[in-house]
């Protein structure tokens, strides 16, 4: 049956993150295409500059669904259209993280919009949406109690939003679902889980991985953002350093505790209204942990590692030297080289990012579609994806990733049969097609949630 989506994206691609973003993207509406939907796709530009012409032709392309490349991108596009909230229309909604997504558009910053919190427009949830389009002010319930965990409630309308009849989510982190259901944010029932989503370039190359000769023994992909977090006046003051230092460093011992959870639990005597909260939240688990617990990490390995990536924070990467095992080896084009990194590597080491509660990291999963070993911080979902004999490759703190380091670098047949099975697994559950057969089904049965879907 012929399916219609209407498919919002951004089009500023000027940096690094939104170039990545539109290799993705591309790749996202060929596969829609190739499960017989057809794609309209709608510029974020587009809606802002004529929001009622955008709605007009929207509601005469009668869509069956509507979804973005990630939720951010959905929620800019209801920043200028939230009636699209109210046309019967499922909203698929492609998690990241979406509490930091909603703070990010919405709570005061710094740099950002501006801390006055005047009363400009009413209570509802569309007049949220108004105030953050028309104003850079706007109104906010100070009235705030503290959950049992310690944490600050949200605002009442993040749960109206989230829980509006017509958004349908799917999450590849389950503990950021029991975190949003903790909060009354999200009912856990409503959320589908799906493992994260790897793409062709990795898939493809796994598919010929075993001819893929060795060009490293231990390798890290991803971002350090250390100078980033140093010329940050949290971090320069004394007293919020210490709190993020020991943050880090609890978390570095500890990998399978979360951010959100760590950060919790070192604030709770504290007085933080939710924005003040969510303000060292973001600071946490974007930078600090990815660069302090990172660098505990992979500084302690006892073997040199090469650091692929970085582009993120090309600083930090003069500032490496402090580590003398770590070499930063080069930057490598996300689909033309960066799965040939992971095949030559023997070890691949993942830190996951901070974001990351209990989900399958990209890198992870990118990694092992590309045929490459990795060796992975503890995840409950990895071993819901996996079944145990994920156990093997994880680890909760670097003397345990020491070990079995020096385990699988002299295993080389025990390495390529635990990647082959790994890839298998993926090749299986976390391609594109995957994960947009899951979004079909929310829209087909919109009232049905399998159990072995659940997401907690």
């Amino acid at each position: 049956m012929k399916r219609r989506f209407v498919f919002f994206c951004n089009d500023g691609f000027s940096g690094p993150w939104e170039t990545l973003m539109l290799l993705r993207l591309r790749e996202m509406v060929q596969v829609l295409e190739s499960l017989d939907v057809e794609v309209m796709q709608v510029r974020l530009s587009e809606v802002t500059e004529d929001p009622a012409g955008m709605l007009r032709k929207i509601r005469a392309a009668k869509p069956d669904a509507m979804l973005s490349a990630n939720f951010n991108y959905l929620l800019l596009a209801l920043v200028d259209l939230p009636e699209l909230l109210n046309q019967g229309i499922p909203l698929i909604c492609l998690w990241d993280d979406p509490l930091w997504a909603v703070t990010t558009f919405f709570e005061p910053k710094p740099n950002g919009w501006g801390g006055s919190r005047e009363a400009v427009f009413g209570n509802s949830l569309f007049a949220r949406f108004r105030a953050r389009r028309q104003c850079a002010r706007y109104a906010k319930s100070s009235e705030q109690d503290a959950n049992s965990s310690g944490v600050p409630a949200p605002p009442p309308w993040f749960g109206e939003l989230m829980r509006h009849p017509n958004l349908k989510h799917i999450a590849w982190d389950s503990g950021q679902v029991a975190m949003l259901h903790g909060l009354g944010i999200v009912d856990a029932a409503r959320v589908r889980w799906h493992p994260v989503a790897t793409y062709k370039a990795f898939l493809d190359a796994g598919a010929k991985a075993s001819s893929m000769p060795a060009k490293a023994d231990v390798s890290f992909v991803g971002n350090i953002y250390l100078k980033l977090l140093e010329d940050d006046p949290r971090y320069q003051e004394a007293k919020s350093r210490s709190l993020i230092e020991n943050i880090c460093a609890t978390k570095a011992n500890q990998l399978h505790k979360s951010t959100w959870d760590l950060l919790a639990t070192a604030i709770q005597d504290q007085q933080l209204d939710f924005a003040a909260f969510f303000d060292l939240y973001r600071l946490m688990s974007a930078s600090a942990i990815n660069s302090l617990a990172r660098l505990s990490v992979l500084g302690g390995i006892k073997q040199p590692v090469s650091l692929f990536g970085l582009f993120a924070d090309p600083a930090s990467r003069e500032l490496l030297s402090r580590y003398p095992n770590l070499k930063f080896a080069g930057e490598a084009h996300h689909f033309d080289e960066l799965p040939g990194v992971y095949a030559g590597s023997k070890i691949n080491v993942c830190v996951s990012n901070g974001l990351i509660h209990e989900g399958t990291p990209s890198k992870f999963i990118d990694c092992v579609a590309s045929g490459g070993f990795a060796l992975c911080d503890r995840k409950k979902d990895l071993q819901r994806l996996f079944g145990a004999g994920a156990q093997q490759i994880m680890y909760d703190n670097v003397d345990e990733l020491n070990e079995k380091i020096d385990y699988f670098l002299t295993r080389p047949t025990e390495r390529q049969e635990i990647s082959a099975w790994m890839y298998d697994c993926v090749r299986q559950r976390c391609s594109l097609k995957s994960l947009f057969e899951t979004a079909i089904e929310c829209v087909d049965e919109p009232g049905a949630q399998p159990e072995a879907n659940r997401a907690a």
